[in-house]
């Protein structure tokens, strides 16, 4: 449930973020992502390879990300409560738009 509304706030914050100004006449593209147990968050950031860390970290400036009244932090991985470090698919979904 969380990452849902995780992954609500990510395309809320798209809509709503300063780069694309109401006033615009740009494109934006939205995507919601829906579920339960399908977008729980259960990949693992530390067993992917570095070629797609450094895709994560090279989109990072233009993806941000904000749960609850958190400031917008750029997309990434979530850490749990064991300190590990998972994602859901809004993580590649963020990277492949982002490309």
């Amino acid at each position: 449930m969380k990452l849902s509304v995780y992954t609500l706030l990510i395309v809320v914050s798209l809509v709503v973020s300063p780069l694309h100004p109401h006033n615009s006449k740009e494109l934006i593209q939205v995507v919601l992502l829906g579920g339960q147990s399908n977008m729980a968050g259960h990949g693992q950031y530390e067993a992917l390879s570095t070629t797609d860390k450094q895709r994560i970290d090279k989109i990072a400036d233009r993806l941000l990300a904000s749960i609850k009244d958190n400031d917008p932090t750029p997309l990434s991985y979530a850490e749990g409560k064991s300190h590990v470090k998972n994602f859901g698919p809004e993580l590649f979904l963020g990277v492949e738009l982002a490309e």
